[in-house]
């Protein structure tokens, strides 16, 4: 993201929330790693993007490219865009690219599209499969917050995981399926806003 967009879109969230962090020690100095988050607004990438110092790429559906403004905006973001209809390899050799020789962080919503309910949905296999492929730790992001105007973003980097032990193993879709699964679990135990909103609403 260029640093005048990344300032504007940091403004905006400085005065219309309170954008809370922890955990920004937990993220690797010397390698790649895959941040495998849930997705429960379209705030949570530009959010998560404006508020971390270290450089950062995400996955991200192909419809986002579709009008000029939306192409200008998550180039700048460093989005990748992923055709979630079939097996991207475009974006898959890109992104094992960033991880292995960039040594960037790579952001993954596990679910593959926006969650509006309190459970996680079922997981994609991407964010482990990645990680195991470029033999980068796993870091779990959670993104807490009801969006409200004026109310808090919660925003907890976990601790890196280790999948190495995956290395050795033959792995097919259901594998990196359950392992993302796991991680989303522990993930939305972390949504305390997130849930009082949804339960105040109902």
């Amino acid at each position: 993201m260029t640093n005048l967009l990344k300032n504007i879109i940091r403004i905006y969230y400085k005065i219309f929330f309170k954008v809370n962090i922890s955990g920004e020690d937990n993220l690797p100095t010397d390698k790649g790693y895959v941040l495998c988050a849930n997705h429960i607004s379209a705030h949570d990438p530009t959010v998560y993007a404006v508020s971390v110092k270290k450089l950062l790429y995400a996955l991200g559906k192909k419809e986002l490219f579709k009008s000029f403004i939306g192409k200008f905006i998550f180039s700048n973001m460093n989005v990748i865009p992923v055709d979630r209809n079939k097996i991207d390899i475009s974006a898959m050799k890109k992104s094992l690219r960033i991880l292995k020789k960039e040594k960037s962080g790579l952001l993954v919503f596990a679910e593959g599209t926006r969650n509006h309910g309190i459970t996680p949905l079922p997981s994609t296999p991407g964010a482990s499969m990645l990680a195991i492929k470029a033999k980068v730790p796993i870091i779990p992001l959670s993104i807490d917050s009801t969006y409200k105007l004026f109310s808090e973003v919660n925003i907890k980097i976990g601790k890196p995981i280790d999948l190495s032990g995956y290395n050795s193993k033959e792995m097919d879709t259901q594998d990196y399926i359950k392992i993302n699964e796991d991680i989303l679990k522990d993930i939305y135990n972390n949504l305390v806003l997130y849930k009082k909103g949804k339960n105040y609403e109902d």
